[in-house]
């Protein structure tokens, strides 16, 4: 089993964020984004930070990657596009969808089976497009499918309960690394609702041991940094935006 320990518990509180990005426009600054940024070098040093990375705050989908890495530890044998999709949100575009179902196909199972809350496509055009042709909500559009799609996959593969995937109780959920700390009400320690600090989230990625060699866990970083119109719509990337955001 491939686990971290439990983090110290980050302590809640109004964050002292600092300014981190200008919105410019015209020579303008017309807005300015406040947040908390740190960079840890390898033996856990902070080599860089801004703001309060001490602070409490919510990860949600940026524990994503991480826990497609505990499914690649337990088996999971996706790999190019279908990893991206386990590893990252997505925007509801129908490649995304087919994304999903290509997972669920592969564990002979349907979108009946995922556990997550049925919602509207998160991308605005995909959505508008989706309402004007009277469609709901549905477990498959909701942005996280891809991700519950693969945790179904993974539990197939090792025989594990299904209907439970997301109790924290569940053994997916005791290989993925523990939280800081549980919002009240939570489902499952183990999920993005749990409060992590800036700081507490990075050493998580520094301190979690790798897999012994040639064992499945052994394997490439999900893509979907390399390549993300895999998960984003293509209009809202725009790769020239990078240039224009603070380094």
């Amino acid at each position: 089993m491939h686990s971290s320990p439990p983090a110290a518990a980050p302590p809640v509180r109004a964050p002292r964020h600092a300014p981190v990005a200008h919105l410019v426009r015209g020579g303008v600054v017309e807005g300015v984004h406040y947040g908390s940024v740190v960079v840890l070098d390898a033996d856990g040093t902070a080599g860089f930070r801004l703001g309060d990375p001490e602070a409490a705050f919510y990860p949600r989908s940026a524990l994503k990657p991480v826990q497609a890495v505990a499914m690649v530890r337990a088996g999971l044998p996706l790999d190019g596009d279908l990893l991206s999709l386990a590893a990252a949100s997505h925007s509801g575009e129908e490649r995304h969808l087919d994304g999903a179902r290509r997972i669920l196909e592969r564990a002979a199972l349907t979108e009946g089976h995922l556990r997550n809350v049925p919602d509207l496509p998160f991308g605005p055009a995909v959505r508008d497009t989706w309402v004007r042709a009277g469609r709901g909500p549905s477990r498959l559009a909701q942005n996280c499918s891809g991700k519950h799609a693969a945790m179904l996959y993974t539990a197939k593969l090792n025989g594990w309960p299904l209907d439970d995937y997301l109790d924290p109780a569940h053994p997916f959920s005791r290989r993925s690394p523990r939280p800081s700390r549980t919002s009240p009400g939570n489902a499952s320690p183990r999920s993005p609702s749990t409060a992590a600090a800036p700081r507490c989230s990075r050493c998580r990625w520094r301190a979690w041991p790798g897999p012994p060699p040639g064992s499945p866990g052994a394997r490439p970083a999900p893509p979907s940094a390399g390549s993300p119109t895999r998960c984003a719509p293509t209009p809202r990337w725009r790769p020239g935006r990078a240039a224009t955001w603070p380094r």
